[in-house]
């Protein structure tokens, strides 16, 4: 079986926030490395980016449980089916975390929080309304939201925190306008304790069964986009396709490396910073949730290496993600 291998340099242009789960709503922690998912949401819109193709519109979830069309990563576009995202990891000087304090609006009944950072001002009326306006227009609003919010904004006696809360969540893309009895018990002004991830650069890995689908990342070269929960980033770099052989033997991993008890063939005997991290399942068709190993894991099994032996992608990893079935 020939696995293909493309790996790309991801510049940040400022710390970033990649946050881990489960979540917490006072503590917004970042893992040290971009996760297969949140690496794969990155390239996609990247690459539509680079297509010249409309991006997707940031919008809440239609249910709890929402339709897996509703994500927007490689591996469940029909247009990029075949590629398959390992996650980027900071390589040469590693990368640190920082916490740094932040004000927040803590909405816990939608888990998510809207932080001031250094920003905090308060919007005038008029702005809170144009937007609004301008968000019925483009669909992500009703038509009757104004008159809610104008409602429900004398409701509040003219609260600036109700009205800054509500300008975050209509800027942030979320639907609907919350009523202020639900704002009394959901929105608080509290502190966060905000962690942030410092790195030069990440390396991302992509791969295929397909040679020619890694090749239509070329032109994604300078390109760049928001990635994680907080923070920008660009492609800097991308390595010609190689192909990879299997190999066995003791090795680093170049990526995150599942600890499952139960993986054969495959010996972790120095797991690094072992996360909880999100993956895709194909054959589920749905995100599951596992504990992995960072990069530069010593382990020791079978592994898919290029000629060089300068990456080494665990076999364990690449059936955990569903990208082979051996």
């Amino acid at each position: 079986m020939t696995i293909f291998l493309k790996t790309i340099r991801v510049t940040p242009t400022s710390a970033l926030t990649v946050r881990k789960v489960p979540v917490s709503y006072k503590t917004i922690a970042s893992y040290s490395f971009v996760p297969p998912t949140t690496f794969s949401g990155f390239m996609y819109r990247i690459l539509r980016l680079a297509n010249d193709e409309e991006l997707p519109t940031p919008r809440a979830f239609g249910s709890e449980i929402p339709d897996i069309d509703e994500y927007y990563i490689l591996e469940t576009k029909e247009d990029t089916e075949g590629l398959n995202s390992l996650g980027a990891y900071s390589m040469s000087s590693g990368s640190s975390i920082f916490c740094s304090f932040r004000m927040g609006y803590q909405h816990l009944g939608k888990g998510h929080s809207l932080a001031d950072g250094l920003d905090i001002f308060d919007p005038s009326d008029e702005t809170v309304k144009n937007l609004i306006a301008q968000r019925i227009q483009v669909g992500q609003l009703k038509k009757d939201d104004l008159d809610k919010f104008k409602r429900e904004y004398d409701r509040s006696g003219q609260s600036k925190y109700f009205k800054r809360t509500v300008f975050k969540s209509v800027r942030e893309g979320y639907q609907g306008i919350p009523t202020y009895g639900t704002f009394k018990k959901e929105g608080r002004r509290q502190p966060l304790d905000w962690y942030f991830c410092l790195a030069s650069d990440f390396t991302g890995f992509l791969v295929s069964h397909e040679k020619t689908l890694l090749s239509l990342l070329d032109k994604t070269h300078n390109y760049g986009f928001k990635i994680g929960k907080e923070g920008f980033a660009f492609i800097s770099g991308l390595s010609e396709v190689m192909s990879l052989e299997k190999k066995e033997g003791s090795f680093r991993s170049s990526v995150i490396i599942p600890l499952d008890p139960h993986i054969e063939h495959t010996e972790v005997y120095e797991p690094r910073k072992p996360e909880s991290v999100y993956y895709y399942s194909r054959q589920m068709g749905k995100f599951k949730r596992g504990i992995f190993g960072n990069n530069d894991s010593l382990a020791s099994g079978p592994y898919y290496g290029d000629a060089g032996n300068k990456w080494r992608i665990p076999l364990s990893t690449l059936q955990k993600l569903e990208v082979v079935h051996e």
